[in-house]
């Protein structure tokens, strides 16, 4: 859930308006998953909430942020409903954490204030570790999950690791 200040600042920003604002109330879920198992689980509470719009910004990436959410209105209310990986979601709340620190505007695009060098360089390093690394890796874990050889090795290799471990 938004904080009143959080709203505030998201309407002095201009950002948006409290008709148009879609995550006043949120819930966001945390998962081991692959990101064809990302969509599933949004696929599924479309289906089960019988509506919501899907924003993938896996696709369409903010600051280097990505993950799955499903706008929907609960009562009348707008509610977010995030859904990320795991590795989306560590890099999410380190981000924010960098955030709390150098200025809240980084998350919207806007550059570190007061021109510190050495917190833009970590910004754009955290940027460039989620739209390149972190996806590079869903990616490929994804590919290999739905290639059977792969899949078939990875788990003889955890058959062997379980042997060994007991």
């Amino acid at each position: 859930t938004k904080t009143f200040s959080t709203i505030a600042q998201k309407l002095v920003r201009g950002d948006a308006s409290l008709q148009t604002m879609r995550d006043i109330a949120g819930v966001r879920i945390k998962a081991e998953v692959s990101l064809g198992q990302q969509d599933r689980i949004v696929a599924v509470l479309q289906e089960r909430l019988s509506e919501g719009r899907v924003i993938d910004r896996r696709r369409d990436p903010r600051s280097g942020y990505r993950a799955l959410h499903l706008a929907i209105k609960y009562e009348g209310i707008p509610v977010e409903i995030q859904v990320r990986t795991s590795l989306q979601h560590v890099w999410a709340e380190t981000y924010e954490r960098v955030a709390d620190r150098v200025g809240r505007d980084i998350r919207y695009g806007r550059p570190v204030p007061d021109g510190n060098v050495q917190a833009q360089r970590v910004v754009d390093l955290l940027q460039a570790l989620s739209l390149n690394e972190i996806a590079t890796i869903e990616n490929r874990e994804e590919r290999n999950a739905t290639n059977p050889i792969s899949r078939l090795r990875y788990q003889r290799a955890q058959r062997r690791l379980e042997t060994q471990v007991a």
